[in-house]
């Protein structure tokens, strides 16, 4: 990367399965990167839910101005799974 002329990578951890976050190959990954003066923006993904939080937690889905769950024109918008979102995240 640095040979391409990147000086800044973001990485976004991602969360495969329910439980504890395993980042370990983060800690490797941004110390390789700093040995090659490459920067990192560390950010989670916004609108997109793991597939397993959405199969087993539905009411974190989307809600469209319908009521239907689950659009993702309406991911950033404020709706009512903003509270089943919450609940779940406690």
């Amino acid at each position: 990367m640095a040979e391409a002329g990147f000086s800044i990578v973001r990485l976004e951890p991602a969360d495969p399965q329910e439980g504890p976050f395993v980042l370990d190959w983060l800690d490797r990954a941004t110390s390789i990167l700093a040995q090659h003066n490459i920067q990192v923006v560390l950010g989670t993904p916004t609108a997109a839910s793991p597939p397993w939080l959405t199969a087993r937690y539905s009411k974190v889905l989307s809600v469209g101005p319908k009521g239907e769950r689950g659009g993702i024109d309406w991911a950033r918008s404020e709706d009512e799974s903003l509270r089943g979102r919450l609940e779940t995240s406690r």
